[in-house]
């Protein structure tokens, strides 16, 4: 199935009436648009069924994705995009169908960006594709177990992510395996005095950071690199976080909202600006998933919020396998 047949069926889909009730109609191609085809309309259907703010800005970012990947607009009956909102939609008065423009940073490639967006591939010289020596920085922080990159991926994703500017948001979308910890790593040993919050949905992929990160690094105090979860006990971790002993702390997101002296530890550590990178793994569930998942992880934002008004400076890196071609499908 091309892009125009999907555009077809999602716009025919959107104005009917089962929209609640029916099936959504079948997309499948060997892309990954149709993924975020797909993501749109279960984001379409959970607005429409509760009608609140949370899902309203869900299906906002998810129909941006869509208009931007697929080059397109759409006429949506008796829907107006949220005035001034902070997707880029528009709503054309003359035609009533709704676009959505890049309103990009202006440290970022708009060029390669826009070609991305656009489906377009990107053509490459043979020295553009070779895999580079990582630099000294992450050769000394590897204890020399890392000469190389794993891929060209890998490389961009890392380098990407450490020129990241402060105060900005990034996602990095790399496949499942393809080396995503090795951010994480850098961006923590970055700067002097610097806490970095890792949260993770899951205790066992949490663990298993935890201990990739403990054999790679291999800290001469042990108590740089951390974990929480709820259950544990909380005071080591606050008194190293008083001390600012830690670069990174593995955290879930029930922890940081729930466990109030933690939560009280974090936000001083932020408003003295210790902390300088807060770093949501497995981002993608915060809007595949909706607001009525989790609610700890949905609370997320606001948390960030919260931390962005005493330090402007906070980086917050996204971190999902969600859109390679391999999970897409």
């Amino acid at each position: 199935m091309n892009d125009n047949e999907i555009i077809v069926k999602v716009q025919e889909w959107i104005n009917n009436s089962m929209v609640l009730s029916g099936k959504l109609p079948i997309v499948s191609s060997d892309n990954v648009k149709s993924g975020i085809a797909i993501r749109m309309m279960y984001a379409y259907r959970r607005y429409r069924a509760w009608q609140n703010n949370d899902n309203r800005h869900d299906f906002e970012c998810a129909l941006r994705n869509y208009l931007l990947s697929f080059n397109t607009d759409i006429h949506i009956e008796g829907y107006n995009p949220t005035v001034s909102n902070r997707f880029g939609l528009i709503l054309n008065a003359t035609t009533g169908r709704i676009y959505a423009n890049y309103d990009l940073p202006d440290y970022v490639n708009q060029k390669f960006i826009r070609t991305v967006f656009n489906g377009l591939s990107i053509v490459a010289n043979e020295k553009d594709n070779e895999i580079k020596t990582v630099n000294s920085f992450i050769y000394g922080l590897t204890n020399h177990r890392f000469s190389k990159f794993k891929s060209v991926e890998q490389q961009l994703a890392v380098m990407g992510a450490l020129r990241v500017p402060q105060g900005y948001t990034a996602l990095v979308a790399m496949s499942t395996g393809g080396g995503k910890s090795l951010i994480t790593q850098t961006i923590s040993y970055q700067r002097e005095n610097s806490l970095t919050l890792i949260i993770v949905p899951t205790i066992s992929l949490m663990l298993d950071q935890f201990r990739n990160a403990q054999d790679i690094i291999k800290p001469e105090n042990q108590n740089e690199i951390m974990y929480y979860y709820s259950g544990c006990n909380a005071d080591e971790l606050v008194k190293q976080l008083t001390m600012h002993a830690v670069k990174m702390l593995f955290i879930s997101p029930e922890a940081i909202i729930k466990n109030k002296k933690l939560q009280s530890s974090i936000l001083e550590a932020n408003k003295c600006g210790y902390l300088k990178n807060m770093v949501v793994d497995e981002a993608h569930i915060i809007i595949e998933w909706g607001s009525s998942f989790r609610v700890d992880f949905q609370c997320l934002d606001s948390f960030r919020k919260l931390l962005m008004k005493d330090n402007s400076l906070l980086r917050t890196f996204l971190l999902s396998a969600t859109y390679s071609k391999k999970n897409s499908r």
